[in-house]
């Protein structure tokens, strides 16, 4: 799975795709070691980007997660866009997380700390503090230091107040699925998520590009022999969630998600077309098909690069 996940950004990249992430899961048969699978795809790559949807901040320490992110910058030319969710502990698996992180709050200072590290922002000093290597009083700064990766921070959103604490932060916007419920449909809630991150933005660093990325189910039916295996997810979308992006009863997660691009192409355009979330963000992220064979994700990956994703633009 792992190199089959190094082809993939290899080849997603020919395409002309500009970022590719990965998502963390832990204790799950998933990536759970972004850090070091994305330090191999920066030598699988030149020019896409690297990135992460999300990493769960409850399991990160600060300092070592800023000096193994400001690394991973350096090697990769300035590549990362990492992005973060300040999630709790999973429920009961019994791990030293539950006793450092036991509120949201909690997840959110470590994460504050982690931004201040890869800030540039030093760590408390005695007076006279020897460090190996560096005159007489330098600052305890986290190295190697990236000075720019601080601006291509994401924070993966899901509800108006995580929008406000992305925004008061100066972050990049990931939006995947919506957290709240307020009786409107999921995308035009995510798109007044998006508007209302603009306008903060605006007010609070007007001097910031705010930039904003969506995630999209395409599963386009072409008659290739894929089509059964993208139907069956289309199915089971349909079957576990309610039109207006709310997750069945008997669906297990919780929050609600759009429904699949699905169709022919054309349909696939059309629907991609009105979706006013879409419309608003900045940059397309094209889920893989989870279980995929790498050479249907591949053929997916490129009919949207060569078929769909111009025709959006346009």
């Amino acid at each position: 799975m792992l190199q089959e996940g190094l082809q993939l950004f290899h080849e997603a990249e020919q395409f002309g795709y500009a970022l590719g992430l990965v998502r963390v899961r832990h204790f799950q048969p998933y990536l759970s070691g972004p850090i070091a699978f994305l330090s191999a795809a920066a030598q699988h790559t030149s020019a896409l980007r690297l990135g992460t949807g999300v990493i769960p901040m409850h399991a990160e320490d600060p300092i070592r997660l800023a000096e193994e992110l400001q690394t991973l910058d350096v090697l990769s030319d300035g590549r990362v866009e990492a992005g973060f969710a300040t999630s709790m502990p999973e429920k009961g698996i019994h791990t030293h997380w539950h006793e450092q992180v036991q509120t949201k709050q909690d997840s959110w200072d470590t994460f504050d700390s982690f931004l201040d590290r890869i800030a540039g922002v030093p760590v408390e000093t005695e007076p006279g503090t020897f460090l190996w290597g560096l005159p007489e009083g330098s600052p305890a700064i986290t190295r190697p230091v990236s000075p720019t990766l601080h601006e291509r921070i994401w924070y993966g959103a899901g509800s108006m107040h995580s929008v406000r604490q992305t925004a008061e932060r100066g972050l990049k916007l990931q939006l995947s699925s919506v957290t709240e419920e307020v009786g409107t449909r999921f995308e035009p809630r995510q798109y007044e998520q998006i508007a209302r991150y603009r306008e903060l933005m605006a007010q609070l660093h007007p001097n910031r590009t705010p930039e904003v990325a969506v995630s999209r189910n395409i599963l386009p039916l072409t008659g290739a022999a894929s089509d059964e295996e993208f139907q069956w997810l289309v199915n089971f979308y349909t079957a576990n969630i309610y039109p207006n992006g709310t997750g069945r009863p008997e669906f297990p997660v919780g929050g609600r998600f759009s429904h699949p691009a699905t169709g022919t192409v054309d349909d696939t355009i059309e629907f991609l077309q009105h979706d006013v979330a879409l419309a608003a963000a900045d940059t397309l992220l094209v889920l893989a098909p989870f279980y995929s064979e790498l050479d249907t994700t591949l053929s997916l990956l490129r009919l949207v690069a060569e078929e769909i994703a111009p025709a959006i633009r346009a």
